[in-house]
């Protein structure tokens, strides 16, 4: 896969990731917690390597960050009974992206 497929894949990802975040915090729903937290586990040991696989432009960077809060926004549309903001989505976009090393 190209750097452009990985960059595709690494949004997707991170906006899976991300909202599962937000779920897990905002939610309200005591069954799902565990599930998210599988979830968000396997999703960030899938996507850490490829993550890592390249040297991300500070540009790169910041479309991959964009796309992400994109796509997690789109995501938030099957959850109408949770209340999600831009900033929490902003907030666990770049919580991820920090935790697979991607920014500092």
């Amino acid at each position: 896969m190209g750097k452009n497929g990985v960059m595709h894949t690494l949004q997707t990802v991170l906006g899976r990731i991300a909202i599962h975040k937000i779920l897990l915090k905002k939610g309200n729903r005591l069954e799902a917690k565990k599930h998210l937290q599988d979830e968000i586990r396997d999703y960030s040991a899938n996507i850490f390597e490829l993550a890592n696989s390249y040297t991300w432009t500070k540009s790169e960077i910041e479309m991959i960050m964009q796309k992400a809060v994109k796509d997690t926004r789109n995501f938030t549309k099957a959850y109408p009974d949770v209340e999600i903001t831009q900033a929490n989505i902003q907030e666990a976009v770049v919580d991820t992206m920090q935790e697979l090393m991607m920014i500092k």
